[in-house]
């Protein structure tokens, strides 16, 4: 029996009503040149465009908030990052429509701003990739009524479409996809009966209806997708619709029989109970029915496997799958968090719980003993504590829960986390090399509050007990981000990560928790979403 490797990313099934009260002059096509308070507003060069516009372009998490320097700035990085690299820079506007982890900007108008300048720049480049940016039924960051806004906002008049080529281009690749989905969805939709939760898209809902605030942009699409859909040898006969050219008909045929009915179903509630399911489970299920197959060590991550650890169903075939991933993957390959302490936060509030759960216990198990199996809770009085318990219970379900467990506060303090580790060190005798390297801190919570003087203090205990060169590195990952991506920072003894996505816990881990800018700038555009953009001039 097969196992399919699932997707990491699980697609929901979003109907939202298309929102089209934005005007064509909300956005500037070309923003006006920066002012001398704007300049002195931009954030500094990290020595790399790309970098600079990935964590340079500054979101507020308030859309109320945001100002306009952040698009000028985003404006004048444009170019100076596509000369540098093309096909990172269009996956890093793609990035600012992204929310489907932290490391997303989430940001529309942002990435519309960045389109309009691809439009006038790379105008084959926006209109080829039309499909993957606003895929349906392949992982994607956005969705098919972000084009829907783009054309609106360069859409002045008909006129355009028959003067201006790339924007005739663009329109021409938006109604072709619309076109193509809107006809696999009536085929599909008339087989509901006899096949049941087929794919049906949301191209009908993001179809702007004819007269709508998007005004004669509005019109213009909605008629290049009805020509597509009823062409001019297929067109019913003049006297169904009386007094109507051609073009009014197949508009009026597209509304009627086309994104009537779709709407109807795709509003229905039954319609929307197949798009539920989720990959990890699928795969687990497979597991624990592969009758002795070969497990697939690196098919899940940590926090995918915890996830299902007390499920009835499949909680045995997690703790098979945890296993099998300790073993080949981090055992065999070795320097992997190695000898490398968790401080774990798992209050109530935490949103990345089971991340945070998890790579504290795969610390815990890859560390040499005196520090296998142990872990220290978040808290201004911390201790250190044993997964397995007086029992020897030392399974996954067990020590996850125990973890889950332990009492954590809304603040940690790291001298007393350093004087439990140096008390294990002296009261085992050990030598410099069997100290801890790492003290991974996940939480959450605040940043680092650590001055300089408070890590030398740390040093100077170190060194008196015959361990100068073994002081510990703090690395700080505060998993939940708000607003822009935080370049990663280190300084003497510390450093710091901000956000989370599972492609940043796969290079995390890779790489021994040495992450920099790159790491995460990467992180961000390597998905599954971005795997099919391509520069095209």
């Amino acid at each position: 029996m097969m196992m399919t490797n699932p997707a990491k990313k699980i697609l929901p099934s979003v109907v939202k009503a298309s929102n089209y009260t934005t005007a064509a002059a909300d956005l500037l096509l070309r923003p006006p040149p920066p002012s001398d308070a704007d300049l002195r507003k931009q954030p500094q060069s990290m020595g790399d465009p790309c970098l600079d516009l990935y964590f340079g372009v500054q979101v507020q998490p308030d859309p109320a908030t945001r100002t306009r320097t952040a698009y000028k700035y985003l404006n004048q990085v444009l170019p100076m990052a596509w000369s540098h690299n093309p096909l990172t820079t269009l996956k890093l506007i793609c990035n600012l429509r992204d929310d489907s982890n932290d490391l997303g900007k989430s940001d529309e108008k942002a990435f519309y701003s960045a389109a309009l300048w691809l439009h006038r720049n790379h105008p084959k480049t926006l209109a080829c990739n039309a499909a993957s940016i606003a895929g349906e039924f392949t992982e994607s960051v956005g969705t098919m009524d972000d084009f829907v806004q783009i054309l609106n906002r360069l859409a002045r008049a008909r006129d355009r479409y028959e003067g201006d080529s790339d924007y005739r281009f663009l329109l021409d690749r938006v109604s072709d996809l619309f076109a193509d989905h809107l006809r696999s969805d009536m085929r599909n939709l008339k087989q509901q009966q006899q096949q049941p939760y087929m794919d049906i898209s949301s191209a009908a809902l993001y179809c702007p209806p004819i007269g709508s605030s998007l005004d004669r942009s509005s019109t213009l699409l909605c008629e290049s997708i009805a020509r597509i859909l009823f062409p001019r040898e297929e067109s019913c006969p003049e006297e169904e619709y009386q007094g109507l050219d051609y073009a009014q008909r197949v508009r009026a045929r597209l509304r009627t029989e086309v994104l009537v009915p779709l709407t109807n179903f795709l509003l229905s509630n039954s319609s929307l109970t197949h798009r539920g399911f989720c990959p990890v489970k699928k795969y687990l299920d497979e597991l624990k029915g592969g009758l002795g197959q070969p497990i697939e060590p690196g098919a899940l991550l940590p926090h995918d496997i915890i996830g299902y650890v007390d499920d009835e169903d499949v909680g045995q075939a997690a703790e098979l799958q945890w296993r099998r991933m300790v073993e080949d993957i981090y055992l065999k390959q070795g320097n992997k968090l190695s000898n490398c302490l968790a401080v774990c936060n798992v209050s109530p509030t935490v949103a990345h719980m089971n991340v945070s759960v998890a790579l504290s216990v795969l610390a815990s198990q890859l560390s040499e003993e005196p520090w296998k199996g142990k872990v220290i809770n978040f808290s201004s009085n911390p201790q250190l504590h044993n997964l397995a318990t007086p029992q020897g219970d030392d399974d996954l379900k067990s020590m996850c829960a125990f973890v889950r467990r332990m009492h954590c506060a809304l603040e940690i303090d790291l001298g007393k986390v350093f004087d439990l580790i140096l008390e294990v060190a002296v009261d085992g005798n050990l030598r410099p090399d069997q100290m801890i390297k790492k003290v991974l801190v996940l939480t959450d919570f605040q940043t680092i509050d650590l001055a300089e003087s408070d890590y030398e203090a740390i040093q100077n205990k170190f060194k008196a007990k015959g361990y100068e060169d073994a002081v510990p590195q703090i690395v700080y990952w505060k998993l939940q981000s708000w607003g822009t991506p935080v370049a990663p920072c280190r300084r003497p003894g510390v450093s710091t990560l901000d956000g989370f996505s599972d492609n940043l816990l796969k290079l995390f881990l890779d790489s021994n928790g040495e992450v920099g800018p790159y790491h995460v700038m990467e992180a961000a555009i390597s998905g599954k979403e971005y795997e099919n953009l391509a520069v095209c001039d």
